[in-house]
């Protein structure tokens, strides 16, 4: 329908994106949303509520565990973790907190999933994902995930745009996104 408009998949930092928002480089930004998607001159729509998952590959041993797995029980393990400072590794931390974790050194970090992804088939790790990408993955056969003795909330995802852009392609991504998500957490 619109053969002008590109899509940019970025791993920015949320705060990156809004700025490209505000300099009219980008309409629009499909993120988790926190409390500056209700800056001012800033529009958003709540697509679907997402939890934190803790994943493995094959090569674990927990590939084939039973649950529920007692996150304290994990601490030992070698853990691949987004980096610092994003929502899921703040949630992921103040979850092993509240389980009685008071310092996990991860054996690396990454905020890709196709980086997750490849090092989950390389050795026995566990790794960090939003709930959404890790029943992609299962689907896919390529993870699995820990059954925990604890959901760990990851928060709203979402669309954010300026107020004052009324592009009808706006307008329609948003309305096109939100149908697409409604039908696919329906079928769930």
């Amino acid at each position: 329908m619109y053969p002008y408009i590109s899509v940019t998949v970025s791993g920015s930092p949320l705060t990156q994106l809004l700025e490209g928002i505000d300099n009219k480089q980008l309409d629009l930004v499909v993120c988790s949303l926190d409390a500056r998607a209700y800056k001012d001159g800033l529009e958003h729509r709540e697509l679907f509520d997402d939890n934190v998952c803790l994943v493995v590959g094959r090569a674990s041993r927990h590939w084939d565990v039973e649950g529920p797995i007692r996150l304290i029980d994990l601490v030992e393990d070698n853990w691949i973790m987004p980096p610092p400072g994003t929502l899921t590794r703040s949630q992921l931390d103040a979850a092993l907190l509240d389980a009685g974790a008071s310092w996990l050194r991860p054996k690396g970090e990454t905020p890709a999933i196709t980086t997750l992804q490849a090092l989950m088939h390389q050795g026995d790790y566990i790794g960090v994902c939003s709930e959404a990408m890790a029943q992609y993955q299962v689907a896919l056969g390529n993870m699995r995930i820990l059954p925990l003795d604890r959901t760990i909330r990851f928060g709203p995802v979402g669309v954010i745009w300026a107020k004052d852009n009324t592009a009808e392609a706006v307008r329609l991504f948003v309305e096109h996104i939100a149908e697409v998500v409604g039908q696919s957490t329906q079928r769930q």
